[in-house]
């Protein structure tokens, strides 16, 4: 089934909100120059590129940080899901050995929990564009 992706009106600001709890009141470090420095550095793939590596292995590492019940309406089926906002207490379900690749919506909420991950120490692929350009098949 082909995918038609709703925006939530509330994920800009919910993007805007989990990234200054993270700077300044949970404790944990973004790197302000990381930040700065936007997807320029931070490693990215298109989503036809996902679904080529999906084709070539089903079981790489993907999670889908959009909140529960956005991920209920559509989601891939490899993808786990781990909402932005239970990112930092869920980051230990993750395997830091091997690479995960981060999908949302349309691109913002994956790019705030790449450059967590980042820093905690995860080599990290966000995937540009998210579920909103997403032309594979989903899962309900």
């Amino acid at each position: 089934m082909k995918h038609q992706a709703v925006p939530n009106p509330g994920a800009v600001f919910f993007d805007a909100i989990f990234f200054l709890a993270l700077k300044y009141g949970m404790g944990y470090i973004v790197d302000i120059n990381l930040c700065s420095k936007g997807a320029n550095n931070m490693n990215n793939m298109t989503t036809n590129e996902l679904e080529q590596t999906l084709q070539q292995d089903e079981t790489i590492q993907l999670i889908d940080v959009r909140e529960t019940d956005e991920y209920a309406g559509g989601h891939i089926k490899q993808a786990k899901n781990v909402p932005l906002s239970e990112l930092t207490e869920r980051t230990n379900e993750l395997d830091p050995s091997r690479p995960l690749h981060v999908i949302c919506l349309s691109g913002g909420r994956s790019m705030n929990a790449a450059m967590y991950l980042e820093q905690a120490g995860f080599d990290v692929i966000n995937v540009d564009g998210g579920m909103m350009i997403w032309e594979g098949n989903v899962t309900r």
